[in-house]
């Protein structure tokens, strides 16, 4: 073999086993979660419908730290419900949730219409995962819910599920991140799945109803605010 193919080969192994290294250490979620203030995901339901979008708030001061909130809006500007949380190279931490009380919420109920501004759930402790996640693996957390109508026990549970290419309104993305989260408070269990892609965040979601239909979103558009 000559030594020019020599060279091409030592170059293709290096690479497969470069990548293969960065699989093995896991997938640094703050490469794909970008968490700048100010950051905007357009979404619009698979196969068609209203836009809703998801955005970083500034930080607020939650038990002594900075925490900023990404949220769910309607179209017109009302938020629907949120979490705070933070990402860094060493762990992702969820500090809490927003949440719409009363018809159409996620806490909702015949209690009549939902208030003005959203529920600020706390969780006590935060729920600490690795900011490392590696494939098929899962990660748990339990914590006590604040801030609702009454205190309740919570186990949060994250889990990369694959590495997978998906396509949506704004493109192809590959090397999505597939995360599942699953939350269960009592007899309850909710589970959201959702597609990450490295510099970009989150393409595509699926939420599953009490009626047991997924709900899916799509990426259509986004900008990613200025980390400073």
């Amino acid at each position: 073999m000559r030594h020019g193919a020599w060279i091409t080969v030592s170059v293709v192994v290096a690479v497969a086993v470069g990548l293969a290294a960065a699989q093995d250490n896991g997938y640094a979620l703050k490469d794909y979660m970008p968490r700048a203030v100010g950051s905007i995901w357009s979404m619009q339901p698979a196969g068609g419908g209203q836009r809703t979008t998801l955005e970083v708030l500034p930080p607020e001061d939650i038990n002594g730290h900075q925490v900023s909130a990404l949220v769910t809006k309607s179209p017109d500007g009302t938020v629907r419900m949120g979490t705070y949380e933070t990402v860094d190279a060493d762990s992702y931490i969820v500090y809490g949730s927003l949440f719409v009380a009363g018809p159409g919420g996620p806490g909702g109920g015949p209690q009549g219409p939902a208030p003005d501004e959203p529920r600020k759930v706390l969780h006590d402790p935060p729920a600490r995962f690795p900011g490392t996640l590696k494939v098929g693996e899962t990660y748990e957390a339990t914590f006590s819910s604040t801030g609702g109508r009454r205190p309740a026990q919570v186990t949060m549970k994250i889990t990369l599920e694959a590495v997978e290419s998906v396509t949506v309104p704004k493109g192809t993305f590959d090397g999505c991140l597939k995360v599942v989260t699953s939350t269960t408070r009592g007899q309850r269990e909710m589970k959201r799945t959702t597609w990450y892609a490295k510099g970009v965040g989150p393409v595509k979601t699926e939420r599953v109803g009490r009626n047991g239909l997924a709900n899916v979103t799509e990426l259509v558009e986004y900008k990613l605010g200025e980390t400073p």
